[in-house]
């Protein structure tokens, strides 16, 4: 802070506890700074109201770090914010052709939950998110229009998709047009190495994901393990989570000089 240094200058750094890292965690824990914490409760305009409704909108975690101000360590995230911090970056994401083998992970919306497709391109035994595209309340044929477009652009070597469910005449109809189309059934021991296999790739610092995908972070943040059961909390989503581990555990699976496959379907436009 050498703007402030030579004018004996003050910092006031104001924030709700992000994870146990980067300056603001750094800067509560040293004893540098002198520290000042204000509850909620000490806040008379907030009413009983105004809590319930974003209780409401929050899971338990979101409620301990925003509300009551804890520094969570998340020990019982299977993706703890520290491991996902470390392979996120700041670059362009969008549909682009390019030379490196790309791999795609579609997660079929069910009952609330969307439809996520994600697009991964493979360089230096790294994966990188090139694209993440989601259908609310579409219907099928307009997401399987854009699936065979997309997949003509980018030439995938190999598309995974859920197999579960809705997904099953979808899987149908597409794998007609797309060879290199992959369906995965959900059953809890693919879910649970799907899941490992993401895991690896963050822990190994393999994969990076752009600092725009808000969903996805949110969404990798939430997601537990129950039991023996992974999964979003109750009234959450996981689609941005299993469309990724759709895309890596089929990148993972595949050679990356295999023969990119186009399916003749391209338009002007998506």
């Amino acid at each position: 802070m050498p703007t402030i240094a030579g004018r004996e200058g003050r910092l006031s750094l104001i924030s709700t506890p992000k994870g146990r890292r980067g300056w603001f965690y750094e800067a509560w824990t040293s004893d540098t700074f002198s520290k000042h914490q204000v509850h909620y409760t000490e806040a008379p305009h907030i009413t009983s109201q105004d809590l319930e409704g974003m209780r409401a909108s929050m899971n338990p975690l979101e409620w301990e770090q925003e509300m009551e101000m804890k520094f969570l360590d998340e020990l019982n995230a299977v993706f703890p914010y520290e491991l996902i911090l470390q392979c996120v970056e700041d670059y362009e994401t969008g549909i682009r052709k390019t030379e490196n083998p790309v791999y795609l992970g579609i997660d079929f919306g069910r009952y609330r939950d969307s439809t996520v497709i994600t697009a991964l391109e493979k360089s230096d035994e790294k994966l990188r998110v090139i694209l993440i595209h989601e259908f609310q309340k579409t219907d099928f044929n307009t997401q399987i229009e854009f699936i065979l477009r997309l997949a003509d652009l980018l030439g995938p070597v190999s598309i995974a998709i859920d197999k579960t469910g809705m997904g099953i005449p979808i899987y149908d109809l597409l794998s007609k047009r797309l060879p290199q189309l992959e369906g995965i059934t959900f059953t809890s021991s693919i879910k649970e190495a799907m899941i490992h296999t993401l895991v690896n790739l963050f822990s190994n610092k393999k994969i990076t994901i752009p600092t725009d995908a808000t969903q996805l972070i949110n969404q990798l943040r939430q997601f537990q393990r129950i039991g023996e059961k992974y999964s979003a909390p109750e009234d959450k989503h996981d689609d941005y989570v299993m469309s990724l581990a759709l895309a890596c555990y089929t990148a993972i699976k595949k050679t990356p000089h295999q023969t990119k496959i186009h399916t003749g379907f391209w338009k002007n436009t998506l």
